[in-house]
């Protein structure tokens, strides 16, 4: 089970070495909990598909993902991935809502957030060079049915 109430799970790499991350919940073993709700917007524009960049507030823990602020400060432009998985249920039955991977980003803002609870948080926000987008959504039968994955090469404005 997850130790934050109703969190994604993220998966971070920094120039392509893995961010371990904490998580014990049996499915995102190793992966890292926070929030990032949208996740995702896009909109048309003159020059082609703009995209916002991502905010996600993730659980610092000891480690890896305790290890990121210092990535984000170092003179060299690291570049990340991340993976965002959004988890729901239908009736009692989890499944995975919506997964976003994100790859070529750039941690753009990064805010220590120390809560009154004792936890530590990072807020960040980052864009991307290539997004993919994959839902699942219930059909008419009551269960979830995969939508996508749809991906979107943001540096050469074409979905691939």
């Amino acid at each position: 089970m997850a130790s934050l109430p109703n969190c994604q799970f993220f998966k971070i790499s920094a120039d392509g070495k893995e961010l371990k991350g904490y998580s014990k919940d049996d499915e995102y073993k190793n992966y890292i909990e926070g929030y990032s709700l949208g996740s995702v917007s896009s909109y048309k524009s003159a020059y082609g598909h703009e995209f916002d960049p991502v905010s996600a507030r993730i659980l610092v823990k000891p480690g890896d993902v305790g290890e990121l602020y210092g990535k984000f400060l170092d003179k060299e432009t690291h570049k990340f991935e991340v993976t965002i998985v959004h988890r729901t249920t239908n009736g009692n039955k989890p499944f995975e809502h919506k997964i976003n991977v994100y790859s070529g980003c750039t941690i753009e803002s990064l805010a220590i957030v120390a809560m009154e609870d004792g936890n530590t948080f990072y807020d960040l926000t980052f864009t991307f060079g290539k997004v993919s987008v994959e839902l699942n959504a219930i059909g008419d039968d009551g269960k979830p049915e995969k939508i996508g994955p749809y991906v979107y090469n943001v540096v050469e404005s074409k979905s691939e």
